[in-house]
């Protein structure tokens, strides 16, 4: 007859009893934060079918917004760009104002666009991000843009759309250079277009609604049933939410440093 350990068989009990709910309640109390931030994402995170743009008003201008504005203008005219006007976006992203003035270069058939953008409902100290966009739009519906804000984007790149950020870097001239081979990169051999004269703001509306339909493509965004605004899905709001917390956010800003530096080492060694 078989001899059985009770001691073996007490500390098997024991596991069971205790140590197995133990790391359960381990795994949940890790996995909350990322849980309990997937869900306010996708909850809050709403973004217009159409965003409303209008003419930056008066009131709305301030030394701030002009003196940004004005630090690339001189340069971007240089650059063969002219001004299409200045222009407010006030429900583009949750709780964000923007404004923005509108340049384009119909000789290369590209697009620049100088953005300054502040809370709308601050808690507290007002955050503000500025920035220096260049796009440019191929046959084919593939467009690609290349940025120099320090932020982390939300949106991921898909097949058909792309954004390559440089973070802070304000030399005009480089960043155009890369945005260049960035674009030589995306669309090898590709034709530019250019929408047509007058047709600008419209052009605008469909340049802020590229990351959104790139999202929906990737299954992290859906258009609402009413089709007014867009929302997230589970996947993408895990996604969305998730590239805010630790460990992501690091690996994140260390990988997009690494890249902007090999970006800008190779335009600077390639004029």
């Amino acid at each position: 007859m078989p001899v059985i350990n009770l001691s073996f068989f007490s500390i098997l009990v024991f596991s069971a009893t205790w140590i197995l709910p133990a790391v359960l309640v381990g795994v949940v109390i890790i996995a909350a934060p990322y849980l309990w931030a997937a869900a306010n994402a996708r909850m809050k995170f709403v973004m217009p079918a159409l965003p409303t743009i209008d003419p930056l008003s008066k009131d709305a201008e301030n030394d701030d917004i002009l003196g940004h504005f004005n630090q690339f203008t001189p340069v971007l005219e240089r650059l063969g760009f002219a001004s299409y006007g200045d222009y407010s976006v006030t429900d583009y992203l949750p709780n964000m104002w923007m404004a923005l003035r509108l340049f384009l270069n119909r000789k290369t058939h590209e697009a620049a666009g100088v953005l300054y953008l502040r809370e709308s409902q601050p808690k507290g100290r007002v955050r503000t991000a500025r920035m220096l966009v260049f796009v440019t739009d191929f046959i084919h519906d593939r467009s690609i843009m290349t940025l120099n804000g320090d932020h982390l984007s939300l949106f991921a790149n898909g097949a058909n759309w792309r954004q390559v950020h440089v973070p802070d870097l304000n030399t005009v001239e480089l960043l155009y250079r890369i945005h260049h081979i960035n674009g030589s990169r995306f669309a090898p051999g590709a034709m530019k277009i250019m929408t047509p004269v007058g047709r600008e703001v419209a052009w605008l509306h469909e340049a802020l609604l590229r990351p959104v339909q790139t999202q929906v493509e990737l299954d992290r965004m859906r258009l609402s049933r009413g089709g007014t605004h867009y929302h997230l899905t589970w996947s993408g709001a895990a996604s969305f939410a998730w590239k805010g917390l630790w460990p992501f956010k690091s690996k994140r800003a260390r990988r997009l440093h690494r890249e902007s530096e090999a970006l800008i080492r190779f335009a600077s060694e390639h004029i």
